[in-house]
């Protein structure tokens, strides 16, 4: 019996727990705070969902579900609702002596939340854990019926050969569980990243396509005194924050003498047609004194993931220069993309610094995410990039492929840096 029930045990802890395993939550604005849930009315009067006020205990009405309907919301973790029961049209209810009913809900930091209205008018809450707790439980029913079944057919049937039994059956059932989870995982990357390639022909094209908002923001604040070249603003803003990859923008990056500096000594070579600053250049003062103020201008982000920040590979060059114009109009958009791995790292980030921008168009856009940034004169962008284990799910799936927008008027002149990651100060940098 003891077998029995430290695997009914395991099995309930794999099943709530196996989701995990496969990767975080992609959720659209990234906030780790954000739940979506929903409202199922099973019960024969009309409800009324109303979002309570943290401060005023204000009711404000979110939804009004008929018998039989359901909707769903988005919310934040500890968020309470209201349900309110609807008379009937001479004014009654169902509740007792015809009073009308009012129940509470919260949301909780589960997934996949559902609130169910009974028939009495009572709540009913379910989960992604509790829902694969019973799930685990019918399983683990399931398959003592078929090992006492087969113990009945089979008299000479040992304790060890009824436990492999059961083992096996469980085995079986939870492996197709997380078979049929990955496999939703991957359809919804897909489908993600095909509405995503159709958006982008839109976002490209019109000029007021919404940018967008920072999710946080990060005001620089050297604690080295001698960090302080210039009295501007160097804030990150960040657009999209998940557990492999970060877009953000940097006030106040680049100079114009930058600018000049870089564009003055790049050259072409035989395996790039794109003007480069050379990994030999490094250390001449002009490199030195950029590559520190890059250093601590992007710092403050890079510690938002944990990581640490360290030179290109040898084998890199250290500044590469995009420069467009509405002459490239009509040519296929740039696509930046990482189907080989650059460096000998698991992290890397990628720094766009925008020495000249157009007038018109010329904004940077990245499908997966939605992520859409119009350059600023003197602004970074900065993309970061994380080689994702497997079971990631969707989140390993951000590749963070970019585009550049065509420009309608104007000239776009940015400077790419490239730069390894490491998760330890003391990594080889």
């Amino acid at each position: 019996m003891t077998n029995f029930r430290l695997l009914g045990l395991w099995l309930l802890w794999g099943a709530s727990h196996f989701q995990v395993a496969l990767g975080k939550r992609y959720r659209k604005d990234f906030n780790p705070n954000a739940r979506s849930f929903l409202v199922v009315n099973l019960s024969e009067s009309v409800a009324e969902v109303y979002w309570m006020h943290f401060g005023t205990e204000e009711r404000i009405l979110q939804m009004e579900l008929r018998p039989g309907a359901k909707d769903s919301l988005n919310s934040h973790i500890i968020h309470e609702f209201e349900v309110r029961e609807r008379p009937d049209e001479q004014g009654f209810c169902g509740g007792r002596k015809g009073r009308c009913r009012k129940r509470h809900f919260q949301i909780s930091a589960e997934e996949d939340q559902v609130f169910t209205i009974t028939p009495d008018f009572q709540i009913e809450v379910s989960n992604n854990k509790s829902r694969a707790k019973e799930k685990a439980k019918d399983v683990l029913r399931q398959c003592r019926e078929l090992s006492d079944f087969l113990g009945k057919l089979k008299t000479t049937f040992n304790p060890s050969e009824r436990l492999d039994q059961l083992a096996d059956c469980i085995s079986q059932n939870v492996h197709s569980a997380i078979y049929e989870t990955q496999e939703e995982i991957d359809f919804q990357s897909e489908l993600r990243l095909k509405m995503g390639s159709k958006l982008q022909n839109y976002a490209c094209q019109d000029t007021t396509f919404w940018e967008t908002e920072p999710l946080d923001v990060q005001v620089w604040n050297p604690i080295n005194p001698n960090l302080m070249w210039d009295d501007l603003s160097h804030t990150t803003r960040v657009l999209l924050q998940a557990d492999t990859t970060m877009i953000a923008t940097i006030d106040n990056m680049v100079r114009p003498s930058d600018c000049e500096f870089v564009e003055r000594v790049a050259q072409t070579t035989w395996d790039s047609a794109l003007p480069e600053v050379l990994w030999e250049a490094r250390k001449q003062p002009e490199v030195i004194d950029f590559l520190s103020r890059i250093f601590a201008y992007v710092d403050p982000a890079v510690k938002l993931m944990n990581l640490y920040l360290g030179l290109p590979s040898k084998d890199q060059s250290l500044f590469r220069v995009y420069h467009d114009s509405i002459s490239n109009l009509g040519e296929e958009p740039r696509r930046h993309k990482t189907l080989d791995w650059p460096v000998s790292s698991d992290y890397f980030a990628r720094l766009y610094m925008f020495c000249e921008v157009p007038q018109d168009g010329g904004a940077i856009h990245f499908p997966e995410s939605g992520v859409h940034v119009y350059p600023r004169l003197g602004e970074a962008l900065l993309v970061t990039y994380t080689r994702a284990p497997a079971h990631q799910g969707l989140n390993g799936k951000l590749s963070n492929e970019h585009i550049d927008c065509p420009i309608f008027e104007g000239n776009r002149t940015m400077i790419q840096h490239q730069f390894r990651l490491f998760s330890s100060i003391t990594a080889e940098v």
